[in-house]
């Protein structure tokens, strides 16, 4: 005997399904802000303390239709993320250059499939 299956997607389905790549970029863009707080410098002078970390956790993430980059929108932010890890002493502990980068080198399967999950479930 041969059977055959025939699925049908009602609209509400197929809409929710093609919002799923947009979504799940969004939110791999900020849980990789997220986790990479505390690894973005803090200065040690009173008048600039804090200002790259809390600049960058309120504007990070930028873009839209699946196109999502993170930035640190301070006039300083590309200098620190260029400054040389051996040969820097960060006045922070676990923080360091490239704190984009690093977290998602370090994380990258647990901030993918969160982010997907979440995509599905946001959007079913």
């Amino acid at each position: 005997m041969n059977y055959s299956v025939e699925v049908q997607i009602n609209k509400k389905v197929e809409m929710g399904l093609k919002k799923i790549p947009d979504i799940a970029m969004y939110n791999m863009a900020r849980a990789t802000l997220d986790m990479s707080y505390t690894h973005i410098p803090k200065s040690a002078l009173p008048r600039h303390a804090g200002t790259l970390r809390s600049t960058t956790m309120a504007r990070a993430v930028r873009g839209s239709n699946g196109d999502y980059y993170l930035t640190s929108p301070t006039n300083y932010a590309l200098r620190v993320w260029n400054l040389p890890d051996g040969s820097t002493n960060w006045t922070t502990s676990g923080t360091h250059s490239k704190w984009f980068e690093w977290t998602l080198k370090q994380y990258q399967k647990q901030i993918e499939d969160a982010s997907i999950n979440r995509a599905w479930k946001e959007t079913m």
